[in-house]
């Protein structure tokens, strides 16, 4: 009798499905290529000539690279310019930091810093092979001695456009902070919390200064807009514009009147004791531009030569202190006068509290703040014109009271040691 079939498979047809299945299929790389490419691939002349294709892909890659860094470099390379110079026959023996300072006609002890920072060097000279290049190191006859003098750019075409380039990103990205900041507008000013950094008139050294951009910060005027007072450099806080002649001409008169209050805050260290105060002295500009500074002397109001009323100007400021922490102290400014750096020479030489991030007058950091305040390479300066009152400005009795927000270096500061800085904007009639 004949079994029925059964359902496993035999062995050989196991193995005949198992050869089946190991065969690879191709893939849809060689099915969508055809097998004669393959083959070609693989052969010497074609991965040769894949291998140039690749190395031309990547060569013109390169170009490309450098062609866009031709057109928008985004960095500069430089390299030390030098100067020799050679030790004469009446100058034998000379210690190395005197020859570098009345080579260069500098001070000696910058002569010492650039042999110390390795931009000085003996050359051409049998001793210097030997000796470790000091400051107090003896130089002899026809010795020459090398010096870095400055640095210049590898390539002056990149660095022209780099540089161009650079200062039209900076122009745009101010022009968009001052756009932003508009913090009163009517028919006759506009009012900006002008950021710090900023100069209000340019200068020789001076690239970005408001006056660059009152064309463009409001196109729509009917004149252009006219600056009618100036605040510092590194000072923030209210600015005001006159959007017409007429409109600058008021503003003007109201200044010299003193019709227009102007109210600073300020952070200052150590802290200040006596709560409240008015400061009178007189005040005199010492030595020359960069380096005048602004110095205090007895004012006597019963002095009334013409010789002292002329050299000496009157300045005049009273103060409240807002808050204290932490040997810092937020004091607020009311100068009844305008002399250059009065607010910044009263807390200095009168308080005794430099303006945290005045450089001229204090130390920029005061020790209070050593470990405390936000770490940072320059510390902005503290000083903050919170607001203005225009008298009468709306009409008999109706002044209005501009005032604009303290800066994030404020706030950062005040957070970090717990000092109440902070102040939004307001506007309108008082």
């Amino acid at each position: 009798m004949r079994s029925p079939p059964s359902s496993h498979p035999t062995p050989s047809s196991t193995s005949s499905t198992s050869r089946r299945t190991l065969t690879p299929k191709p893939t849809q790389f060689e099915q969508y290529m055809g097998k004669r490419y393959i083959e070609n691939l693989s052969s010497p002349e074609a991965l040769k000539k894949a291998k140039e294709r690749k190395k031309e892909q990547k060569r013109i890659k390169r170009e490309k690279l450098e062609e866009q860094e031709r057109r928008f470099p985004t960095k500069v390379d430089f390299k030390p310019e030098t100067k020799r110079f050679k030790v004469g026959y009446d100058q034998h023996d000379i210690r190395l930091d005197d020859f570098v300072a009345k080579s260069l006609t500098i001070p000696k002890n910058l002569a010492r810093l650039k042999i110390i920072n390795g931009e000085v060097a003996v050359v051409k000279s049998t001793h210097a092979k030997y000796a470790r290049i000091r400051p107090h190191g003896k130089l002899n006859t026809e010795d020459w001695v090398e010096i870095v003098v400055g640095i210049r750019p590898v390539n002056e075409e990149i660095a022209e456009t780099y540089f161009r380039q650079k200062d039209q990103s900076e122009a745009k990205e101010m022009l968009e902070t001052l756009k932003s900041s508009i913090v009163y507008k009517d028919e006759r000013i506009l009012v900006i919390n002008k950021p710090p950094g900023l100069a209000s008139q340019g200068g020789s050294k001076v690239k970005l200064h408001l006056n660059k951009f009152l064309e463009d910060l409001e196109k729509d005027g009917k004149e252009p807009l006219r600056l009618v007072h100036r605040l510092d450099k590194d000072t923030t806080g209210v600015l005001i514009l006159a959007r017409t002649k007429a409109a600058a001409t008021q503003v003007s008169d109201m200044i010299q009147d003193g019709r227009m209050e102007k109210t600073y805050w300020a952070v200052v260290s150590p802290t200040v004791e006596k709560q409240s105060g008015e400061i009178v002295t007189g005040m005199v500009p010492v030595g020359e531009a960069p380096n005048e500074k602004q110095v205090i002397v007895e004012w006597h109001d019963e002095d009334t030569r013409s010789s002292i009323k002329a050299a000496i100007k009157k300045a005049v400021t009273s103060y409240n202190v807002l808050d204290s922490r932490k040997g810092v102290s937020l004091l607020e400014l009311r100068p009844a006068t305008g002399r250059k750096h009065q607010l910044r020479v009263h807390c200095a030489s009168v308080l005794h509290a430099p303006v945290v991030g005045d450089y001229k007058y204090g130390p920029g950091v005061p020790k209070a703040l050593a470990g405390m305040a936000p770490k940072a390479r320059k510390y902005p300066m503290h000083l903050h014109l919170r607001g203005v009152v225009l008298k009468d400005w709306y009409g008999s009795g109706g002044h209005a009271v501009i005032t604009a927000p303290t800066p994030l270096h404020f706030t950062k500061l005040g957070q970090s040691i717990g000092l109440k800085v902070s102040g939004k904007k307001t506007e309108g009639a008082e």
